[in-house]
């Protein structure tokens, strides 16, 4: 046995099997009692077998939280490479092919075989990478709505273009306060699937905001949202729903306010505003 536990209440542990045991199991008939029923082939063991058992358990126990701390250290180093691959527009696959070749041959001449050994553990598969890429952007953008959210007021600009591929691409920029300075960043880059008119335009800027609210809402927020969605798109799309709708509004006492009911805008940003309490 062994103590486990912290120094203000700790617990015995049988250093075979692993089991804790209350701290009144240390009396000597009760440790007799747990090597008779869960390991009577051991009982007649000498103290420097058991003593031999306890070192290997602290040895174990070191080694792991050795091996821990590399792979922590090896999945930040794998973030810290994945973000210079993606800044220098480089393939993916140059992780695995070039990258962490090259540095274990560095740390082999430099540092010797165990260092080379680490950087090895080092994950940079072109999936791998791919996957690391995905979650700085998604990381990225969290940070960059949070700022906007917190912002007293922000401007959106949009530029229409077109990839190598002949896509045509909406950028999308916004300008806000941070900081009591004034940033501008790049928002998104939206794929217009069609033609690039002002309705599709706003249509994909529409789309990506709806999918920013529905992102930090609870899946029962969610749902709610997607219905008043539903039922706007209803009453939009036809002019008599509009006049009807209308009606109905000044027969509930809200004459002049009908149409802040139809604003995707004001829809969205109400519901981010209200989910970022949550």
């Amino acid at each position: 046995m062994r103590a486990a536990g912290d120094q203000h209440a700790p617990n015995p542990l049988c250093v075979v099997c692993g089991e804790r045991l209350a701290n009144e199991a240390m009396k000597p008939s009760k440790l007799l009692r747990h090597v008779e029923k869960k390991h009577p082939t051991l009982k007649d063991k000498p103290l420097d077998f058991f003593e031999r058992k306890r070192r290997e358990y602290e040895g174990q126990k070191q080694l792991m939280k050795a091996s821990s701390s590399v792979s922590v250290s090896a999945l930040k180093a794998s973030f810290l490479v994945a973000g210079r691959i993606a800044k220098a527009k480089k393939p993916f696959t140059i992780g695995e092919e070039l990258i962490l070749p090259a540095a274990k041959d560095i740390c082999r001449e430099l540092f010797g075989d165990a260092a080379a050994q680490k950087i090895a553990q080092i994950p940079l598969s072109a999936t791998t990478v791919t996957r690391r890429i995905d979650e700085i952007s998604e990381d990225i953008e969290a940070q960059l709505i949070e700022r906007i959210t917190a912002s007293p007021w922000y401007a959106i600009q949009v530029d229409e273009s077109t990839d190598v591929d002949n896509r045509a691409v909406l950028l999308v920029f916004v300008r806000y306060v941070f900081q009591e300075d004034v940033h501008e960043d790049m928002l998104c880059a939206l794929l217009l699937p069609t033609n690039t008119t002002a309705s599709e335009i706003f249509s994909a800027l529409n789309d990506y905001i709806e999918m920013l609210a529905s992102k930090k809402l609870s899946p029962e927020l969610n749902s709610v949202m997607m219905d008043v969605v539903k039922v706007i798109n209803h009453i939009k799309v036809n002019a008599l729903n509009s006049r009807i709708f209308e009606q109905l509004c000044e027969e509930m006492g809200c004459r002049g306010r009908w149409t802040e009911y139809l604003s995707y805008e004001s829809l969205c940003k109400d519901f981010l505003q209200k989910s970022s309490h949550h």
